[in-house]
């Protein structure tokens, strides 16, 4: 959907009510997002559905209390009117988004991309990540998605003799086929670079169904690292005149960029240590995502 200066624009859509065409989202102001502003898709969902509930029964007790006659009833109606109206509107904005995430989720076979995915990097073969492969690019994902399975394979395969790099880049156009180029040429030791990125991949493929949802950035190894005082100092200099009492604050800054998934890891580590204070400061030279790093891909294929 996209978020600009905590707003996600939904003016677009048909059948969203008109308070709710722009909606604001800041941790701040709204507990539910702030509660799950890090979560999987599918665990928002059920807490969207779990906030309907809340609401359903809300209005339920604030209909038989306004029809009470009873003065100590219709005192507890007006005195808890804003909290119901609170929730009312918290509700039909959170049931909104997760709506409009579902239908797009749907409609760009985002499960079947999960699925595809998961073959590519979990089998130990090349032929059924190459079946999956196909059968991906002969549907109907979206473009991205294509190309996001394509560099997924050649990361995994690129140096089998089968690999089928020239059919991709054939599918894909000129323009993914500098992207593939750009990726091959970056990563230089494909099979290397595939190697340490797995690392960050869970071990056994029966242990959960995303293969997203247990990848870790090198980021995190790193402030466990500090937390335990574990950093090398000619590699990660102190500011502090002596090691002999660590510091509680890690600045990291990425020439290059950082991911939302590393924003994300620094985020919940200063979440989970606020109690020992230790404190990590995330920065970079711009802010990378799929898009910009495929730029980036076609950019250094140019220049080879």
């Amino acid at each position: 959907l996209g978020i600009s200066n905590n707003r996600v624009d939904l003016s677009a859509l048909k059948d969203v009510a008109p308070e709710n065409k722009h909606i604001v989202l800041a941790s701040d102001q709204d507990d539910f997002f702030a509660r799950n502003k890090y979560q999987p898709f599918y665990e928002v969902a059920r807490e969207a559905t779990r906030l309907a509930d809340d609401f359903r029964k809300a209005k339920q007790e604030q209909e038989l209390v306004r029809q009470s006659q009873n003065m100590a009833d219709m005192k507890k109606f007006f005195e808890n009117y804003g909290s119901y109206r609170d929730l009312s509107k918290k509700c039909a904005t959170h049931l909104s988004l997760a709506t409009e995430l579902n239908r797009l989720a749907k409609v760009q076979l985002l499960m079947e991309v999960v699925s595809d995915v998961e073959v590519l990097l979990m089998s130990g073969s090349h032929d059924p990540g190459v079946k999956a492969l196909r059968s991906a690019l002969e549907s109907n994902i979206t473009a991205a998605d294509q190309l996001r399975l394509a560099l997924q394979y050649l990361l995994r395969h690129s140096e089998n003799r089968s690999c089928i790099r020239k059919e991709l880049a054939d599918r894909l156009g000129p323009r993914g086929a500098e992207v593939l180029a750009g990726l091959l040429n970056y990563a230089v030791d494909v099979s290397k670079t595939y190697k340490a990125a797995e690392t960050g991949l869970y071990k056994d493929p029966q242990e959960l169904d995303l293969v997203y949802g247990k990848h870790t950035p090198l980021l995190a190894t790193l402030m466990d690292d500090f937390v335990k005082g574990r950093l090398a100092e000619a590699q990660y200099p102190s500011a502090l005149p002596t090691r002999a009492a660590p510091g509680k604050d890690l600045i990291v800054f990425v020439v290059g960029g950082v991911t939302y998934e590393e924003a994300k890891t620094a985020a919940c580590f200063n979440q989970r240590h606020a109690a020992t204070g230790h404190r990590v400061i995330l920065g970079g030279t711009s802010l990378s995502s799929f898009d910009s790093f495929c730029e980036e891909l076609r950019s250094f294929s140019a220049r080879r």
